[in-house]
């Protein structure tokens, strides 16, 4: 009778000494698969429509704007009905943009919190031009969702586009760290870094790419050429600027700046030339007309000096 109870005591130990630490092994190793996935899962992206594609039918629409107004009449404050208005007028298409701000930006100066008035608000501002609006509208939609990439790229080009270059190298340095090695988004902060005469930390942001064989976009091979320029590598800058080039032959602003790095760097008779062609392409330019002279006059006297 005393072995099975041996045998169940030698049980229990063995289970005591071995089990215990395998099962808690699996169920951590269970918990980590279920619960790291959650903590680092990256944020979703709003589930309000963006695109024209997502929209609700024009029946729709109308018939939202109708309830909304009917609201409206009784009651000029209700949030909800100032909300679909601003919506609605937002997903009728960009001539109705000053429509969503009046009625989006009247919702929320009664302390409306929707987050889809964050952004439908600052993307009519930005439709009309109106660019620092557009960003403050922005920055609130960002609290709610700062993993928003796109929204941060849009808010950088916004902020550059108002001359606050503190903002936008934030907002693309953010949005690089994210995604390295992006060609739009190596550009435009490379951009930033440009007029701010950082040479050496724009080129920094833009060898990556290069590197890589990724293609610059439109304007990259320009601002990789300045870049060069501030740092007095004129070769390299002709380089960039000509790749440029081949991308818009027409372009007389590229071409004024290819021979005005020709003359600074005192190569007078290419630079002569590569005014002629400014001239060719824009005849009103008055300043390439000047230096023609200027520079005729120039080879003239340095051509006597050498008879």
């Amino acid at each position: 009778m005393s072995e099975p109870a041996n045998s169940e005591k030698r049980s229990r130990s063995f289970l005591s000494w071995w089990d215990l630490p395998v099962l808690l092994t699996v169920l951590a190793a269970v918990a980590t698969a279920i619960l790291i996935p959650r903590l680092y899962r990256p944020a979703p992206k709003p589930f309000f429509p963006r695109t024209s594609s997502e929209f609700l039918a024009p029946a729709q629409i109308n018939e939202i704007t109708a309830r909304a107004r009917a609201v409206l009449e009784k009651n000029p404050q209700d949030i909800n009905a100032l909300t679909d208005l601003a919506v609605a007028a937002f997903q009728e298409g960009p001539d109705h943009a000053l429509e969503c701000i009046e009625y989006g930006q009247r919702a929320l100066d009664l302390g409306a919190l929707d987050e889809r008035l964050f952004y439908y608000t600052g993307a009519s501002y930005e439709t009309k031009g109106l660019n620092g609006y557009a960003a403050e509208e922005f920055e609130r939609y960002l609290r709610h969702h700062p993993d928003d990439l796109e929204i941060r790229l849009r808010a950088g080009n916004l902020y550059y586009r108002t001359g606050d270059l503190d903002k936008a190298q934030a907002a693309f340095q953010s949005v690089a760290a994210v995604r390295p090695g992006d060609p739009l988004v190596s550009f435009n902060l490379a951009m930033v870094l440009r007029d701010r005469q950082m040479w050496k930390e724009g080129l920094d942001v833009l060898t990556p790419v290069l590197d890589r064989d990724k293609t610059l976009p439109a304007g990259g091979f320009r601002v990789l050429g300045d870049l060069f320029h501030g740092l007095k590598k004129t070769d390299e800058a002709l380089a960039a600027y000509r790749k440029e080039a081949e991308r818009s032959p027409d372009d007389a602003d590229l071409a004024a700046v290819v021979a005005q790095t020709l003359d600074d760097a005192g190569r007078s008779q290419e630079a002569l030339e590569a005014w002629k062609r400014v001239l060719d392409l824009n005849p009103k330019n008055k300043l390439a007309a000047a230096k023609i002279r200027v520079l005729h006059r120039k080879l003239r006297r340095e051509a006597r000096r050498k008879r």
